[in-house]
């Protein structure tokens, strides 16, 4: 099927791969984001959009998601055989567009583009109508459409909270960006915050709202990389990336009932503290059960934090390498750390009961 008269040859770099299993392309208007410009994100989940003007046939397959930009739309397509494709592009053209055929050609190997562009085989194809531009990419059964020169109001991202998340507060310390639906998934939303209080805030909320801390992790400098909430019904999970961006999923419970470890933000009275040691993460449990997270700073060492568990009455029970085990006949404390690494030194501590 990939047959053309004409093709063109565009050349790409390597490494950067596409959605349809190709060479990513750049359409215009694919810059870094502007200030007040929008980044592209996802706008719906499945089918033809509405919103895209009646000139441009739908194209064949099942639509499993659609992301917009300020200068164009994305659609990505599965089900796609080389039948659908070929009578698709006779659709355009028949509809007044212009095809040109593309051949993505690397400087590791040009002369293959050209051998290939010299059997009309292709990699994309280019329609043009008036201010219409499509790129259509497939491969695999899968494809990629992009659009541009249609009006992008009505593919402005949703921002309402979900209506399916009654009961869930929505985040007074966060700006939303998007809400995804995915379809069979569940809603993804995507917001903004500008730091960690503004995550610890929306915590305080969810708390509030009778959900329980399940577990929290922290990345080397002490910011929330996650933290995941429950009701015992659903789990509430709060992801962080890089540029402040948050992503709160929703999903069944991994457990119906409270668990034995719940998160604390200090030591139990019964274990020393570390000294000049900042607890990062901490759960207790029934029974004198405590495991930690704990980072040394600057003149302090995890020896030092040994000499103190033994003034409180513990006695090294066994040896291990890069560590200690001590216990004072009732507990057992393990010490994952030692001082051969250079200040901050992070730590990690178990206390388990025989």
């Amino acid at each position: 099927m990939r047959r053309a008269t004409s093709v063109l040859l565009v050349a790409v770099s390597l490494g950067i791969v596409g959605g349809c299993g190709g060479v990513k392309t750049t359409l215009p208007g694919d810059t870094a984001a502007t200030a007040g410009s929008r980044e592209p994100g996802l706008v719906a989940a499945v089918g033809w959009p509405e919103a895209i003007p009646d000139v441009i046939p739908p194209l064949p397959g099942q639509i499993t998601s659609v992301m917009a930009s300020d200068s164009h739309v994305r659609l990505f397509c599965e089900g796609l055989t080389e039948a659908t494709v070929r009578d698709y592009l006779d659709q355009l053209t028949s509809g007044g567009f212009a095809l040109e055929y593309i051949v993505y050609e690397t400087a590791v190997d040009p002369d293959r583009a050209r051998e290939r562009a010299a059997a009309g085989e292709w990699d994309a194809v280019q329609a043009i109508r008036g201010d219409l531009s499509l790129r259509l990419e497939f491969g695999g059964g899968t494809g990629t459409l992009d659009i541009t020169g249609i009006p992008l109001d009505e593919f402005d991202p949703p921002t309402s909270w979900p209506a399916e998340w009654a009961g869930i507060p929505a985040p007074t310390s966060l700006v939303i960006d998007q809400v995804i639906s995915l379809g069979g998934t569940g809603p993804i939303v995507e917001a903004r915050y500008e730091n960690d209080a503004d995550i610890a805030r929306y915590e305080e909320e969810l708390v509030a709202a009778g959900f329980t801390v399940a577990d929290r992790s922290f990345n080397q400098d002490h910011q929330i990389i996650s933290i995941r909430v429950t009701d015992f019904d659903r789990d509430v999970v709060l992801w962080t990336y890089p540029g402040g961006r948050l992503r709160i999923t929703v999903t069944p419970a991994t457990s119906t009932s409270p668990p034995e470890f719940v998160a604390t933000t200090e030591f139990p009275t019964w274990l020393p503290p570390v000294p000049g040691g900042e607890l990062i993460t901490a759960t207790e449990g029934p029974g004198g059960g405590f495991a930690a997270v704990v980072v040394i700073g600057q003149g302090h060492t995890v020896t030092e934090y040994v000499r103190v568990l033994e003034a409180a009455g513990y006695a090294e029970s066994d040896t291990m390498l890069a560590g200690y085990i001590l216990t004072d006949g009732e507990r057992t404390v393990t010490i994952f750390g030692d001082d051969t690494l250079p200040p901050p030194r992070q730590i990690s501590i178990a206390v388990t009961v025989p």
